[in-house]
């Protein structure tokens, strides 16, 4: 597929720095606009749109590979830093789970805290087997030397940057920064909270049969509270400092972090630190799946494939030593595993990049949203009420959805999402290869 550009939509200098792999005609305004406000931005080298690329309101559009040139740009990373996806193939096959979907989404429902807000607690909170089981080839002691070391290696990293971030928002008070700092070290602080937990919104874990009728598990989260506040803290900092510069440097969402200085220091190191909980994280939750489905002990951590979609990483194109910063999209170097999922009604793929040069070697992270929240929720209403257990799915399959308590996810039905097959014709064969499609049979949902 010919690369789109957006010569007729904005100035010729700025119209060279965008490529896209879907017709800009197919975009609405809003994703129209930010895209070319971030690829205006002075730090930015060039913009990457995928096929599945949408409006976030906040800075930079998701679905984008934003290179920036010695810069860290939060807004571009986004609030669920190292947000990601996570599969593993059980080794069941459909006839294993025939009738057993409902029973298997509610067992993974109790073991896997879903929604905004609904964090460990009690003696899930304070038993490291049930926030990290084990899995083959380990033991107990295993499970507790994991949650030890996730939190030794967060003590250290708050030991080593809170004390030169209250020096900074003390220097740089704007947008509420001490606020915020305090917030951010009572979230991390207390990380133990949020691990294994899901979220909600676009998080799912989901049960999947691939081509072959075989089962898998797929999850897709990210760093929940701490990516978040590490979010706002570095916002807030970045927005004061650039206003205090005076030199009409870009501020508000679009306000950006020199990677030299201190606050940069400041900004990788944390955002590595949640980059790498995030991906600890997911795999939390597919061990507790696979607990609850009396298969743990089948499957070895090395079968699990796991990946970000929202995160940041010095890389070099065309030449250059930039920033890569991923909004919503996927690595997708040659021959490495990309995993693509669609809507709790559409299939999901697993692949392998092709490592396209012109693309910065990515490809999406998902359908891309054909309709805001608010939208869904005013027009879909109907298709999902409160007590629906069951959805259509791919193929005939009726999806059993597991919701958290008082949740009513009709923002993520099939039809809030652009059309899945649409999204991977445009970038099969030249962005991805696919090796396994997976139709849903059963979600959680916070």
């Amino acid at each position: 597929m010919p690369q789109f550009t957006f010569d007729k939509y904005t100035a010729p200098e700025i119209a060279r720095k965008l490529r896209s792999w879907i017709d800009p005609e197919k975009l609405d305004r809003s994703t129209i606009d930010e895209s070319i406000a971030i690829a205006s931005h002075p730090k930015v080298r060039s913009v990457a749109l995928m096929p599945d690329v949408h409006t976030t309101g906040n800075g930079a559009p998701n679905g984008a590979v934003i290179l920036a040139e010695k810069a860290h740009l939060p807004l571009a990373v986004g609030y669920d830093q190292g947000c990601g996806m996570a599969v593993v193939d059980t080794g069941l096959t459909r006839d294993d789970v025939r009738d057993g979907v409902p029973e298997i989404m509610e067992s993974i429902k109790r073991a896997v805290p879903a929604k905004e807000g609904n964090l460990r607690s009690g003696t899930k909170l304070l038993d490291a087997q049930s926030v990290y089981p084990p899995l083959h080839g380990e033991t107990r002691r295993d499970s507790l030397a994991a949650v030890e070391q996730l939190e030794s290696a967060m003590r250290e990293v708050v030991g080593d940057t809170r004390p030169r971030l209250e020096k900074l928002a003390k220097k740089h008070p704007g947008r509420n920064a001490k606020k915020r700092l305090q917030q951010w070290a009572t979230t991390i602080g207390n990380i133990r909270v949020h691990a294994g937990t899901l979220g909600g919104g676009n998080h799912f874990l989901e049960l999947q049969a691939d081509e072959r009728d075989r089962v898998w598990l797929m999850v897709h989260s990210g760093s929940r509270g701490p990516g978040f506040k590490t979010c706002n803290l570095f916002l807030a900092l970045a927005d004061s400092l650039n206003r205090a510069e005076n030199n009409n440097r870009p501020t508000g969402r679009l306000a950006w972090i020199d990677e030299r200085s201190e606050l940069g220091d400041l900004f990788s190191r944390l955002l590595a630190f949640n980059q790498a909980f995030a991906n600890w994280n997911r795999r939390a939750m597919l061990r507790n799946a696979l607990t609850a489905m009396q298969l743990a002990d089948r499957i070895s951590a090395d079968q699990i494939t796991d990946l970000h979609h929202n995160y940041a990483i010095g890389e070099t194109h065309e030449g250059a030593a930039v920033i890569v910063h991923r909004k919503g999209a996927t690595a997708a170097r040659r021959s490495e595993p990309v995993i693509i999922p669609g809507s709790m009604q559409t299939e999901s793929i697993i692949g392998s990049g092709r490592g396209h040069r012109a693309a910065y070697e990515s490809c999406s992270h998902g359908a891309g949203r054909a309709m805001s929240r608010r939208r869904a929720k005013q027009t879909l209403s109907e298709q999902l009420t409160a007590g629906q257990r069951f959805l259509p799915g791919v193929g005939g399959e009726q999806v059993y959805l597991a919701r958290a308590k008082g949740a009513n996810p009709i923002d993520e039905l099939g039809d809030a999402y652009k059309p899945f097959a649409d999204i991977i014709r445009m970038q099969e064969g030249e962005l991805i290869d696919v090796t396994h499609r997976l139709r849903p049979l059963g979600v959680l949902k916070g």
